[in-house]
């Protein structure tokens, strides 16, 4: 009776929240909390974007999906003929069915994409609009529907994309999950704002924040009891006001003011329940499902309350076990009968009867000049001190800005793998970079050559480096590296995985390997045991400034560019695409040299003057298909045989042999003398830079 009785009040009074509401306070705490219906916090975790799904309010500090309102079409990346399929897309998630202040962390298919600082992962805009009345529909919007058709979403808060790569998520739309700080408010503060629709006042008294945020599914429907259970507040209907207050009016009743015969007074004492667990978010540990509980020394019925609340783990221990205590304390109940004068006592007063305790009014019935009254035992209203173990932690991977691409295109004139003509592309980036496909531009088109996803160990020189013969060990030189944080460390190897071609590097325009990786403290890493001018680089080896890149070339890694023979003096343009780089891609270009084709300076290099003054000269053929000794000698390109005489003078003579020799009368021939002091200079003849093509001096 009372139940329907206080319902009728509320609707009479606060519309259908107010009748909700005057229902669960009248059912008492059991319909409010423990009720099977009810939302719960996974369905907060759960994108949506089909119609007639309720959004909800969103109170406090909580984490929500939201639900799709809006996307334009799936844009892929990727050019004509490029193979990438690569994507992004524009799109509206709203939030919250009323204002919020502002988004912090986001996460999508479960991982932290944007962290408390505002920084996102991938290079992206986003615009978070408040929900306010007289919001203006967002820019994008308005250029894709046209200004007289967009959308402002008035009252409703959302967040926009604009441009979201969707590339590591499968090209599709994640299910996003965000952090959304609506206000700084307290349970009192958000039934003030659900109850005020329906007139109901809130008079809360100061105390301890019991949840950090609240999402209100439907508003009317039992939000308001939950959340004056959940801020300690009880309802009261005095003086013809409907409020919520934080202590009822107390009415002190000596034992004979109780009436007798049908008012006389009758208690019942029920099972108390043994113990109570509250489900909520965790807003210490990501907002992930937490539950704490709170049991008793007895046998009986636990209870199961749960709600979409977002609070602490100490938070989350003390409502559990205030609300234990209650429903512990409302199994006691009692009914008496008042004479006339007590009719001004209302249904959520505080009752002191003598001898009896205090007990709080739940159902009241006037029955001519009597009234007659039900009442649930009332328990204090402070928090009791608790001890909360700890709780664990969230450890998320941090949230690293995605990187631009470090892309190199560079030639070597022995190839790196196998025995194929090509320009090798390298490809990295720092610690937030995840990978990148390349594309060759000609022509306006784009063609796939493929991609690279794990960064490899790379940083620039601390300190110079100096030059060294390429047929030996560097045991004096050693390259000291100032490497990038958050990336993968150099590791030492043997000397004879070295030699089997392991940590190649790249420094400069040549590449050289180390044996020993030695930390020097913060990021600086010393490489020593150096192997130099590796695949035929030697020629570019020169004195190495401080600030120069030092970069770990592993072939598998490499990405190969075939060049036909007639490439050299071509310009070739790569586009790098990853998360982290600029709409359209991070451009590397080259001019082709041709080093892949190139004749190579012969090595073993002779000259000597003989009895009868001739001067003789020997060589031997070096080439990328002879680089290895024991290869059989392919056919001979010719030389030009230079002689620079020491007074500046120089003559050149053509052979088809690995050797040539001058008699006196030829040298009078070709300099108008014999050939006094200076120096010889073998140059295979064919296309390429002339100082991969020409030897070392050799005096005579």
């Amino acid at each position: 009776m009372a139940s329907v009785l206080f319902s009728t009040i509320g609707q009479a009074v606060g519309g259908p929240l107010g009748a909700a509401v005057g229902a669960a306070v009248g059912g008492g705490i059991d319909a409010v909390v423990f009720g099977a219906r009810r939302r719960g916090s996974a369905e907060l975790f759960v994108q949506r974007s089909a119609y007639g799904d309720v959004l909800p309010r969103l109170y406090g500090c909580s984490r929500a999906a939201g639900q799709l309102i809006w996307a334009l079409p799936v844009a892929g990346a990727g050019g004509k003929g490029s193979g990438r399929r690569n994507s992004g897309s524009s799109f509206a998630i709203a939030l919250s069915s009323g204002p919020v202040l502002d988004v912090g962390r986001i996460w999508a298919d479960g991982r932290e994409i944007r962290n408390a600082a505002g920084e996102f992962e991938a290079r992206t805009v986003m615009r978070v609009h408040g929900g306010g009345f007289d919001q203006k529909a967002d820019a994008l919007i308005v250029a894709a529907e046209g200004a007289d058709r967009a959308l402002a979403y008035s009252g409703l808060a959302y967040v926009l994309f604009e441009n979201f790569d969707l590339s590591p998520f499968g090209n599709r739309i994640p299910n996003f999950s965000f952090e959304v700080i609506a206000d700084e408010g307290g349970p009192a503060g958000w039934l003030k704002d659900l109850a005020g629709k329906a007139a109901i006042g809130v008079e809360a008294a100061p105390g301890e924040r019991s949840a950090e945020g609240y999402a209100a599914f439907d508003g009317g429907m039992e939000e308001g009891g939950r959340l004056a259970r959940f801020g300690n507040l009880s309802l009261n209907f005095a003086g013809g006001v409907v409020q919520f207050a934080g202590e009822p009016r107390v009415h002190e009743i000596a034992r004979g003011e109780l009436l007798a015969g049908d008012g006389a007074l009758e208690t019942v004492q029920g099972n108390r329940p043994a113990a109570l667990a509250l489900s909520y978010l965790d807003s210490d540990r990501d907002y992930q499902s937490g539950r704490q509980r709170v049991a008793r020394a007895r046998r009986g019925v636990e209870l199961e309350a749960g709600a979409p609340i977002s609070a602490t783990a100490g938070m989350a221990l003390t409502l559990a076990s205030r609300l234990l205590r209650q429903a512990e304390a409302a199994v006691d109940r009692v009914s008496f009968g008042l004479s006339w004068r007590w009719l001004g006592i209302a249904v959520g007063d505080a009752v002191q009867i003598e001898g009896l305790g205090r007990w709080r009014i739940v159902d009241r019935e006037v029955r001519g000049l009597h009234v007659l009254c039900g009442a649930e035992r009332a328990t204090d209203r402070e928090n009791r001190p608790i001890v909360v173990s700890d709780p664990g932690r969230a450890l998320p991977a941090p949230v690293v800005q995605a990187g631009v691409t470090d892309a190199q295109l560079f030639e070597t004139p022995v190839p790196v793998v196998g025995n194929q003509r090509a320009v090798w592309l390298w490809m990295g980036g720092g610690a937030g970079w995840r990978g990148a496909r390349a594309s060759l531009l000609a022509g306006g088109h784009e063609t796939l050559i493929g991609d690279v996803r794990e960064a490899l160990p790379h940083g620039r020189l601390a300190a110079p480096l100096g030059t060294a013969p390429e047929t030996l060990w560097d045991r004096h030189n050693a390259l000291v590296v100032a490497v990038e944080d958050g990336l993968p460390a150099f590791e030492s190897r043997s000397e004879g995985d070295v030699l089997a071609g392991a940590n190649l590097l790249r420094a400069g325009d040549e590449l050289l390997q180390y044996c020993e990786a030695e930390p020097l403290g913060g990021n600086l890493v010393r490489l020593s045991g150096l192997l130099r001018g590796r695949f035929g680089t030697g020629f570019r080896m020169r004195q190495l400034a401080a600030g120069e890149a030092v970069r770990l070339v592993r072939p598998e890694h490499l990405l190969r560019i075939d060049m036909p023979m007639e490439s050299a003096g071509r310009q070739l343009l790569v586009l790098a695409t990853g998360r982290g780089d600029p709409v359209g891609g991070t451009e590397a270009g080259l001019v082709v040299e041709g080093l892949a084709t190139s004749q190579m300076a012969p090595v073993h290099v002779r000259a000597w003057r003989n009895a009868d003054g001739r001067i003789s000269s020997k060589w031997r053929l070096r080439s990328s298909s002879l680089w290895d000794w024991g290869s059989s000698d392919p056919a001979s390109p010719g030389w030009l045989w230079w002689f620079h005489a020491s007074d500046g003078r120089k003559v050149s003579v053509p052979s088809a042999t690995d050797g040539i020799s001058l008699s006196v009368a030829e040298q009078v021939n070709l300099l108008g003398e014999p050939f006094g002091s200076g120096v010889v200079i073998v140059e295979a003849m064919g296309d390429g830079p002339l100082d991969l093509r020409a030897s070392l001096p050799v005096s005579v």
